[in-house]
């Protein structure tokens, strides 16, 4: 079994022995290699971050009374994509106009909606059954 004196000098003289072109192509190499495990470990804290900032927004979430407080701690988690996502909705909520008619939603779909008397609007040029 090689030692490891023998083995760093073994790949160490084959390094040095190489031609000029394994030589660029092994330094090609290593600044790669040293890019790709920056951006390794730049990822993995960046999702360190997401997750960190999700759970805080979660724990603003669930013991949030009003979603004017919950919208504000959502912008300022931006790396959080569920916080993000809670923003645009709000935002989006907060733009429908005042005094819609309320949404009805019933199990048994169509047919239970008109036996418990909820209003039904016919199709335009639908002839009434």
């Amino acid at each position: 079994m090689p030692t490891a004196d023998l083995l760093g000098n073994g790949v160490l003289a084959l390094v040095l022995n190489a031609g000029p072109v394994a030589k660029v192509v092994l330094a090609v190499l290593l600044v790669f290699s040293i890019a790709s495990w920056g951006l390794i470990v730049e990822k993995a804290w960046q999702f360190r971050r997401v997750r960190r900032q999700t759970l805080a927004f979660l724990k603003v979430f669930r013991e949030g009374r009003r979603a004017s407080i919950i919208h504000g701690a959502a912008r300022t988690m931006r790396e959080s994509p569920l916080a993000q996502l809670y923003s645009a909705a709000y935002q989006e909520v907060s733009r429908l106009p005042e005094g819609l008619e309320p949404v009805y939603e019933m199990d048994g779909g169509f047919t239970a909606w008109k036996k418990a008397g909820f209003p039904v609007a016919e199709r335009p040029g639908k002839k009434p059954a």
